[in-house]
């Protein structure tokens, strides 16, 4: 029996900004985009509640590490 891995949780915001970078993303099968506003993005990075995440290059100098 076969089970399939779960999805790449992907940490965004759903500003005008972002959607070039996130539009079409919901259509992937193995993704799941996870809104949050910007301050609790580097936070679900921190506790691994997201695998991935659009953040500021403050909040990534400050993640750095977290492998």
């Amino acid at each position: 029996m076969s089970t399939s891995p779960a999805p790449t949780r992907l940490g965004v915001v759903r500003y005008l900004n972002t959607l070039p970078l996130i539009e079409g993303l919901e259509k992937l099968p193995d993704l799941q985009l996870l809104p949050a506003p910007p301050a609790a993005l580097a936070q679900g990075l921190r506790t691994r509640d997201t695998d991935l995440a659009l953040i500021s290059v403050i909040d990534a100098m400050r993640c750095r590490g977290l492998s």
